[in-house]
């Protein structure tokens, strides 16, 4: 056994260098069945996990670590608020960058300056979020998109779209492994494509990930990149090929100033100007500001380049006098900026970071220039960005339809519903203006959909469950009203969860016990927690669609475990509800009161009684299984089962 453990961990390691994450994780994973208790082997799992983009299971294992009184894991609070940021939860984020700054003060490097940053990311990000703009995100259909994962779109004209996309081939062990490909479909009309075909060997490479393809069609060039399948054994490359007669050339690797030796280089892209056509890509090259940037080369007509330089820095200073100069770059960061693309229609560069203040992952971003000087970089808004991971955003050639790639919520998944990228589209709106020029119409139809969205967000939000410690608010009594609010309740009860996994794990075998804590630890994040961050972001919502005259009914239901009888349950029932409604009423001071007072927002409740699960124990004697056992514990609860809005 001991020996499986070890062997776990080393395979585990191999593939996390080599970038397989979800492989890492899984024999991580089969480590910690063998001893759940070693802190190093959860730190890689959640280092995995979070790679991997599996950010609620990052979460849960950055937990178990993240107040280790040894303080082998100073890193682990920092990223514990990073993938709270990119589930949306902003206020959580925000708590434990401040822890991570407060434990770090006297330090000053990358993840400190990160943490000061995104605690203001954090602030800004609710105002974004909740100024959604006016388009309709939509999911390309499955003649794109796969459960494997799409990404680097790029429309050409209305005949056809290029793309990556993931696929299981053989390797040289004869056994299953992704591998990236590239495949172009055929444009209907729209967002409509037919079925997705990979492009032959002549640029998929066996062996090698192909990526990210930029058709520059004045000189019907294709530009890509490649990377060996195991990312120790090299670096990623950009190649071009010439189409004619019906057929690619045979690749050609591109000159040494873009591809830099022992440096990666990848994610082409062709921008026209009346200044001439510049080529970009992203490398972690010597010069770069901090991970991968953005460099830019002039383009010449016989398809050779220029100097190379790093993106956002003014392209016509001289090197030998570049310290009398401003030479801070608008667009690359200390942190990874990625995926150009240049529109030459309105001079805009569109880019996607993680520095740049975002709601949570790569969001992005637009700035304005001629690629001599650059406006500020602004986000491109809610809901375009999500907390999710927002990349390879393009426009047709047209100019009708954006493209991006995105792992957010509704993308198609095999096992993990975030781990992978699709495609995503919304339709191009010109005459966007500042809300300082909108006609009277403009902003009432502006207004409307900003509801509509509001209105969807929070609906999918329902039914919306939150749990309660045993026999809490006001054990013990007979009331059908309390004081308690809550949000105090709940902090009180996720304090509890230590004695929980004691109780419920107390007696067993060291298996039995590491997987009874297991259920406890599921239960009160993915339970507990879930419930309440829905319940912090249903309130955020109701009170935006308050503010906009929005008439809102809440109805709510109670339910508790089989312990008691049905009376004294009922009146249990009526209690947490009440602290519910006490939540509700104390919420920023009281702002919802007004609101109450004249029916605009109305709390009601339906029957409420007690689940009859015939597995938990009902007998109070044995409160492994009637009080810690989750099986009893899930039923402990009350729901928001519906939410109607009316004006």
């Amino acid at each position: 056994m001991a020996q499986d453990f070890r062997q776990y961990i080393l395979e585990g390691d191999k593939q996390f260098d080599a970038g397989n994450y979800y492989g890492a994780a899984w024999l991580y994973k089969k480590a910690m069945k063998l001893d759940a208790a070693l802190y190093d082997v959860i730190y890689k799992y959640a280092e995995a996990c979070r790679m991997n983009n599996d950010y609620n299971e990052a979460e849960k294992y950055y937990l178990k670590i993240v107040d280790d009184k040894k303080g082998r894991f100073p890193l682990a609070r920092f990223w514990l608020a990073d993938v709270q940021k990119s589930q949306g939860q902003y206020q959580k984020a925000q708590q434990n960058f401040d822890i991570f700054l407060k434990n770090n003060e006297k330090t000053d490097d990358f993840f400190t300056k990160k943490a000061k940053r995104e605690i203001l990311s954090c602030e800004k990000a609710l105002i974004i979020k909740f100024d959604p703009l006016d388009v309709d995100i939509i999911h390309i259909d499955t003649s794109i998109n796969t459960v494997e994962g799409e990404y680097a779109p790029y429309v050409i004209s209305d005949s056809l779209i290029f793309f990556s996309s993931l696929v299981s081939i053989k390797n040289s062990k004869d056994t299953n492994q992704l591998c990236a490909k590239i495949f172009a479909a055929k444009h209907i009309r729209d967002t409509l494509f037919e079925k997705g075909k990979m492009l032959d060997t002549t640029i998929n490479s066996y062996g090698f990930n192909c990526i990210n393809p930029y058709y520059f069609a004045p000189e019907k060039t294709l530009y890509y990149s490649k990377s060996p399948l195991d990312r120790t054994t090299g670096k990623s490359e950009i190649f071009k090929s010439r189409y004619a007669d019906g057929k690619f050339s045979k690749p050609e690797k591109l000159h040494e100033k873009i591809n830099k030796t022992g440096s990666s280089s990848l994610m082409p892209s062709v921008a026209k100007t009346k200044k001439g056509n510049f080529f970009m890509f992203v490398s972690d090259m010597p010069g770069s500001i901090g991970g991968m940037d953005i460099w830019v080369a002039p383009l010449n007509a016989d398809g050779t380049f220029g100097d190379v330089k790093n993106l956002g820095i003014r392209m016509d200073i001289d090197t030998s006098l570049a310290h009398l100069y401003d030479t801070k770059s608008k667009i690359n960061s200390v942190e990874d900026d990625i995926s150009p693309f240049y529109d030459q229609y309105d001079s805009t560069l569109y880019f996607s970071s993680r520095w740049h203040n975002g709601l949570g992952g790569f969001d992005i971003f637009k700035t304005k220039g001629d690629f001599y000087k650059w406006t500020e970089p602004e986000n491109m808004g809610y809901p375009i960005n999500s907390s999710w991971n927002d990349v390879y955003f393009s426009i047709d050639t047209k100019g009708k339809w954006a493209y991006f790639a995105s792992n957010r919520k509704g993308s198609m998944f095999k096992k993990k519903e975030t781990c992978c990228n699709d495609v995503w589209s919304f339709k191009i709106n010109k005459e966007r203006k500042p809300d300082s020029l909108l006609t009277v119409q403009q902003k009432k139809e502006k207004e409307e959909h900003t509801i509509k969205v509001f209105e969807k967000e929070i609906k999918l939000l329902v039914p919306l469950t939150l749990y309660f410690d045993n026999d809490y608010p006001n054990p013990r009594t007979t009331d059908t009203l309390t004081t308690s609010i809550y949000d105090f309740l709940f902090h009180q009860y996720i304090a509890k969860e230590d004695e929980f996994r004691k109780k419920y794990s107390k007696g067993l075998s060291k298996k039995e016990q590491a997987r009874s804590i297991e259920e406890i630890d599921d239960f009160f994040l993915n339970e507990v927690q879930k419930g309440y961050d829905g319940l912090v972001e249903f309130t955020q919502l109701m009170e935006q669609l308050l503010a906009k005259n929005q008439v809102i009914v809440v109805t709510m239901k109670g339910y508790t475990s089989p312990l008691n009888t049905a009376e004294y349950n009922k009146k249990l029932a009526k209690r947490r509800i009440s602290s519910l409604m006490n939540y509700f009423l104390d919420y920023k001071g009281g702002v919802f009161k007004k609101y109450v007072a004249n029916k605009q927002l109305i709390l009601e409740q339906v029957p409420i009684g007690k689940l009859t699960n015939t597995t938990v124990s009902e007998d109070p004697k044995d409160q492994r299984n009637s009080v810690y056992n989750p099986a009893a514990s899930i039923e402990r609860k009350i729901q928001i089962i519906a939410v109607q809005l009316t004006r």
